[in-house]
């Protein structure tokens, strides 16, 4: 059997020790542009589609095997976070046993950010649609006064 990194020695491949090297120098830029963009946003869970109206925005959270007491939504610091903890049905019967278990039983936390300054947090509205949670966020809309224009 083949090793799937070939190894020289103790040593990891000269291309991916300069890659670790070039990664902490000072000389390359950031985490995305090493990793790429998608590095985080490709395994963030629960995913979302995040949608922009002119008088609010609109998330839809993909959270399957979920009900609603297992999510919670808050508001702290500029970041709506959406949490969720899925818990294991401990149901022991003497009529089974496992003989397989590959269901994953975990915990979550989305953080997207949120201007206070663009949107109305005290009015966030979230609905729990089956296998998805459905976020509606109010943008804060000043509306046009009448007034009146001095010429000079």
């Amino acid at each position: 059997m083949t090793a799937l990194i070939k190894r020289h020695g103790n040593r990891l491949p000269i291309d991916f020790e300069s890659a670790i090297d070039k990664f902490f120098s000072h000389d390359f830029p950031s985490f995305s542009e090493f990793f790429g963009n998608k590095f985080f946003s490709e395994g963030a869970y629960p995913r979302v589609d995040i949608r922009d109206f002119k008088d609010r925005a609109e998330i839809v959270a993909e959270i399957p095997g979920l009900t609603k007491e297992d999510i919670t939504l808050d508001y702290k610091d500029g970041m709506l976070s959406i949490k969720g903890n899925k818990r294991e049905q401990k149901e022991i019967t003497e009529e089974h046993e496992v003989v397989t278990k590959e269901i994953k039983y975990s915990s979550f936390c989305r953080k997207i950010a949120l201007s206070d300054d663009i949107y109305d947090i005290d009015n966030i509205k979230a609905k729990h649609e089956g296998v998805s949670l459905e976020i509606t966020i109010p943008k804060k809309i000043e509306e046009a006064k009448d007034t009146k224009i001095n010429i000079e």
